[in-house]
């Protein structure tokens, strides 16, 4: 499996914002003090360690395919500051599955990974597998986005990112929609689920400079495949174009970014 975006700076600037308060609010009313929880694709650990102190009483485990990322997390939330909190490198599509026995956690949590997967089905398969009878996955992916004003450059950035996810057979933009068909595939009764979504908006000067610096930075520190389906899609002259683009929009005081996210609880 490959990430195709990689673990720049731009990239783990962006993924450490995410908190359980504003990636896992769905999940929180529903987690208990004892639970003990999988955070798969944990990346930098912002809200695994988030998840630590809400189940202060059980144990939690952040799992990313990258060694560096979860090195940096463990770096970031020591165990003498989280006592139960672990970070761990694992591949969900790996042939033997995570290491880890049947029925272990009582929560599984995912976000903004399934849609880097080649065959989330499989991952959704292994939570499953790893979950309690009556514990709880939950799952948060991005599914559309939209941009004001429109500038060409913007509609390229986001063909552009859709491109490089999919250089890796990922499913990409527009499809995470199908959360819950992927779970219902994967074994989860259907009349066991809670579909909701919200919407993450950047609107605010600050906002649209931070947004858009990450945006110049995804751009500017791709992996090799993203890098290849980037420029087959927009060519040097369209990567110009989106780096014109996206500071224009962050220096337009009527500049707006929403993002839908697509949220799905299923019981086993």
């Amino acid at each position: 499996m490959t990430y195709t975006q990689s673990h720049n700076a731009a990239v783990l600037s962006s993924h450490s914002s995410r908190t359980v308060q504003n990636s896992a609010a769905f999940l929180l009313p529903h987690l208990r003090p004892t639970d003990h929880v999988l955070d798969i694709g944990c990346g930098p650990g912002s809200i695994t360690q988030g998840f630590a102190k809400v189940c202060s009483q059980g144990r939690v485990i952040g799992i990313d395919q990258s060694s560096y990322v979860v090195g940096q997390a463990a770096q970031t939330y020591p165990a003498a500051d989280y006592p139960n909190l672990t970070f761990q490198a694992g591949d969900v599509l790996s042939e033997d599955g995570l290491p880890f026995p049947d029925n272990t956690f009582d929560v599984v949590y995912t976000s903004q990974t399934l849609i880097h997967i080649p065959d989330p089905v499989r991952a959704i398969r292994e939570a499953y597998r790893l979950l309690k009878p009556g514990g709880v996955l939950a799952m948060r992916e991005a599914d559309s986005s939209n941009w004001y004003p429109k500038l060409q450059g913007l509609e390229l950035y986001n063909r552009a990112m859709d491109a490089m996810i999919r250089s890796s057979g990922a499913p990409g933009f527009g499809n995470c929609r199908a959360l819950h068909a992927w779970a219902h595939e994967a074994g989860f009764d259907r009349s066991r689920m809670k579909l909701g979504g919200d919407v993450l908006v950047y609107a605010d000067p600050e906002q649209r400079r931070w947004w858009a610096d990450g945006g110049l930075g995804r751009l500017k520190h791709d992996t090799e495949e993203g890098e290849e389906a980037k420029k087959q899609l927009v060519g040097e002259e369209g990567i110009a174009i989106m780096e014109r683009d996206l500071r224009l929009w962050a220096d337009d005081v009527d500049g707006w970014y929403s993002n839908y996210q697509v949220q799905v609880l299923c019981w086993k």
